[in-house]
């Protein structure tokens, strides 16, 4: 025995596969760094929606409650036309005459119930999935809650009044069919 080990012996097919699992190899970690890339992005792209249509919510309330300033109570008959020709809706919400989140579903306003006692109104967004539900519930009733705020009622019928309200209540509220979520407000505070 010399030491010297014998050269590896490859056959051109040998090579080719051994090519062809690198190449397999750098494909996955692609993929999983793409994947990777657009949970991040989908999540940043949600809090961005949410923030922007919590800031909408404080000029809508903002609005309501100046275009209501000398009566006790909103009107019953509130349609979306009279409400965006005074202003109350912010324009970037506003195309052929409906009102759209930034989500693509309709946005409405109306008194909460037509008691004279009861000087509240909802603002609701419908169409919302799950998660952006959820993301905007716990914003809006969390520690940037708004003055004024009473609480947020789901399609589901889940009315919302602990202020943070406790998971398990916001992901009942939220779950399933429920894509319409209504913030309650009151107009004199």
């Amino acid at each position: 025995m010399n030491g010297d080990l014998p050269e590896p012996v490859f056959s051109p097919n040998t090579r080719r596969l051994f090519v062809i699992v690198e190449v397999l190899a750098v494909l996955v970690i692609i993929a999983v760094s793409l994947n990777a890339f657009w949970r991040a992005a989908g999540s940043v792209y949600r809090n961005v929606n949410v923030s922007h249509t919590s800031a909408q919510i404080r000029q809508i309330t903002g609005n309501l409650r100046a275009l209501y300033a000398g009566q006790p109570k909103m009107d019953g008959g509130l349609s979306a036309a009279t409400l965006i020709n005074a202003g109350a809706f912010p324009v970037d919400m506003v195309r052929e005459g409906k009102v759209f989140d930034l989500w693509g579903g309709e946005v409405w306003i109306e008194p909460r119930s037509v008691s004279a006692a009861d000087d509240s109104f909802i603002i609701a967004f419908s169409e919302l999935t799950v998660d952006d539900c959820r993301s905007l519930v716990e914003d809006n009733l969390g520690n940037n809650r708004m003055e004024g705020l009473v609480g947020a009622v789901s399609s589901l019928g889940f009315f919302m009044t602990e202020f943070p309200p406790p998971p398990a209540i916001v992901e009942k509220a939220c779950a399933g069919n429920a894509k319409t979520i209504g913030f309650v407000y009151k107009l004199k505070i």
